[in-house]
């Protein structure tokens, strides 16, 4: 029997050269963010052959991120930066399919106050081996230094006030079929087994099997509303007006993916403000839900509930859907890994998978 291909965001990254990167890039991040401050201006040339018309950019000093990416702002010199690049030489499959992401996202019917808010792709490219993104640069600062302060209730309503916009307007009535959940729960669970089994005194194999079938059996022939998600809607991926606590920006779409339960961007989005107010991991956090520990907040039920009409028929249980969302995450989490490393992996594995399977 055929097995069918994985959704995009479970396709495992290409393995490519490390020009630079790599196990060590926390404690190069100066070295590395040098050497890919050289590729800017080359990379510049073919972004000025390619535009309609040519800008006269130069590079501002960047940034390295922990996922082997450099940030480099651009604009006329003198001036506030108007675009932002960003290049990576073992981060280009995720590059390539954020642009992909958000080509599809340009031609669907969104409201303009979700479209304001999306990253315009104005190039793409790839130089010395690396691949390159420029795009025009949002306003506002990056949602994590709201994330422990009171103002953060402002800044998570607009955020989902937003995805619900997304949500709304690529929703579609579905019936969870084989298809579905080839893609919501075999496939991740592919992903997992492997790592499982490097460690069957943590976390036996069984544990995965039960997953499959609490998940299986909550929402085989289950009338839902899917849509696009982001996916990976943290506080590092707003930007946000520090004067009013609106989101201005929503950035790093290559985990978005369509015909999904709005449901996990909802979940995404309450149990990030968690993990980086406490500097857990979204195991950690899961985990401690799931067992009773740190149950949700009033007030995060209520936020949850919007997302409730994705379940015509009433949602599924919250363990259902704690387990399903952590099983879309964890499992795209990992396969970013192949293409960088700033930690151990073995550990990452002990507090995001074995972590939760220990409450299965």
């Amino acid at each position: 029997m055929t097995v069918p291909d994985p959704p995009p965001h479970l396709t495992p990254p290409r393995t490519t050269r490390r020009h630079f990167g790599g196990r060590w890039t926390a404690f190069r991040a100066a070295h590395e963010l040098a050497r890919a401050a050289r590729l800017v201006g080359p990379a510049l040339t073919q972004v000025r052959a390619h535009l309609q018309e040519a800008e006269p950019w130069v590079e501002s000093p960047g940034t390295w991120t922990s996922t082997g990416t450099g940030c480099f702002p651009l604009g006329v010199r003198g001036e506030v930066p108007v675009a932002l690049m960003r290049l990576s030489p073992t981060g280009g499959d995720r590059l390539s399919r954020e642009s992909g992401v958000l080509a599809r996202l340009a031609q669907a019917p969104l409201p303009e106050a979700l479209r304001a808010v999306l990253p315009q792709r104005l190039a793409t490219g790839e130089i010395r081996g690396c691949t390159y993104v420029v795009d025009r640069m949002l306003p506002g600062q990056s949602g994590e230094r709201f994330a422990g302060d009171p103002q953060w209730t402002a800044v998570e309503r607009s955020a989902l006030t937003r995805l619900g916009e997304l949500h709304q307007a690529t929703a579609s009535a579905r019936v969870v079929d084989e298809a579905l959940l080839q893609d919501w729960v075999h496939a991740p669970l592919a992903v997992l087994r492997p790592i499982v089994q490097r460690l069957p005194h943590v976390s036996s194999g069984r544990r995965l099997d039960e997953v499959r079938d609490q998940l299986i059996g909550a929402l085989t022939g289950q009338a839902v509303r899917a849509a696009w998600v982001h996916g990976d809607l943290w506080p590092g991926n707003l930007l946000v007006d520090p004067g009013t606590q609106q989101v201005t920006g929503i950035v790093d779409w290559d985990l978005a993916g369509p015909d999904e339960l709005p449901v996990h961007d909802y979940l995404h989005v309450l149990l990030s403000r968690r993990r980086v107010a406490s500097g857990a991991q979204m195991g950690e956090v899961v985990s401690e839900v799931l067992s009773g520990r740190a149950p949700l907040t009033p007030e995060e039920r209520r936020e949850l509930a919007r997302s409730d009409w994705c379940f015509p028929a009433g949602a599924p249980p919250l363990q259902v859907l704690l387990l399903l969302y952590w099983l879309r995450y964890v499992a795209t989490i990992s396969l970013q890994q192949n293409s960088y490393v700033t930690h151990s992996v073995r550990i990452w594995q002990r507090r995001n998978v074995h972590r939760v399977l220990k409450q299965v």
